[in-house]
């Protein structure tokens, strides 16, 4: 037993780096006062529980070493579920109305929903007029566009590499101005 314990020692010291975790957060609001608080874009990626593409993402892409440490080190990354079920009180509901520009008929609405995944597909047809999942947005801090949405793109992390950094140099770009 020691010698295996010691074997695991030598290998980590050797250069084992520990395991990158992705952890976006899954409330609008709370990622993008992130965002603009760290001056970070925005990786945005709309999915739900049930989501065939969410799990080839979760399966292929975002164990990626390279997708992790982009998103991680150089976004804000949010997950919004539209069919979470997390109930809302109306003084959260008050907050996205107040955060996000919403048109008057899409606020009447949202004031009578009663979940955070009715409030997530309301921002996704409202903001991007679109209703897919998975739907993957990459915005500034500011929330524009960096380049357009984009849906399901399979199982190759360099697709979504090639988008990010697309995204970074898009936002770089529009700095310098």
């Amino acid at each position: 037993m020691r010698r295996i314990i010691f074997a695991l020692f030598c290998f980590c010291q050797l250069g084992c780096q520990p395991d990158i975790t992705y952890a976006p957060y899954n409330n609008y609001l709370q990622g993008v006062q992130s965002a603009h608080q760290n001056n970070k874009p925005i990786f945005l990626h709309f999915t739900c529980w049930s989501c065939i593409g969410y799990n080839s993402f979760e399966h292929h892409i975002i164990t990626n070493k390279a997708v992790k440490r982009l998103l991680n080190q150089d976004f804000i990354s949010i997950d919004l579920y539209t069919d979470d079920k997390t109930s809302l009180d109306q003084k959260t509901l008050q907050q996205f109305i107040q955060t996000i520009n919403f048109d008057s008929l899409a606020q009447q609405q949202i004031l009578k929903f009663k979940t955070l995944g009715a409030v997530n597909t309301a921002i996704e047809r409202t903001l991007f007029k679109k209703s897919t999942q998975p739907l993957y947005v990459l915005l500034s801090p500011n929330g524009n566009l960096l380049i357009p949405p984009f849906g399901y793109f399979g199982k190759d992390p360099q697709v979504l590499i090639q988008n990010l950094e697309k995204a970074k140099k898009n936002l770089h770009q529009s700095s310098m101005r």
